[in-house]
């Protein structure tokens, strides 16, 4: 009984650090921000920029790259408003994420 009582204890000890728990997946996630017509969505909220600000300041993951992707209808005056919005929530490290359907850069002429 003693070894099956072992046995038992190390499986829930391999269970438990072989499955990430849902934080650490949430933190490894990239931090995006979708930026459509006159909308920001972030993390499936719809947010004018002083919420964004806000969401983004208390993500606390400040020295993290943060990406942000344009719709197609996307405004050049709006977007500026939102990298400015995302700099003041203390990011310094902004990319622009590639459209839905391109994965990578089309290659060069040959």
């Amino acid at each position: 009984m003693r070894g099956r009582t072992c046995l038992c204890v190390w499986l829930a000890v391999l269970i438990l650090v072989a499955v990430p728990s849902r934080a650490a997946d949430q933190a490894a996630a990239p931090l995006t921000v979708f930026i459509e017509d006159g909308e920001v969505l972030f993390q499936g909220a719809d947010l004018d920029l002083g919420e964004l600000k806000a969401k983004l300041t208390a993500t606390g993951r400040q020295k993290d790259r943060i990406y942000f992707r344009m719709g197609p209808n996307a405004k050049t005056a709006y977007v500026e408003q939102v990298i400015e919005a995302i700099k003041a929530a203390g990011f310094n490290d902004i990319a622009v994420a590639a459209p839905p359907g391109i994965e990578t850069l089309p290659q060069p002429p040959v």
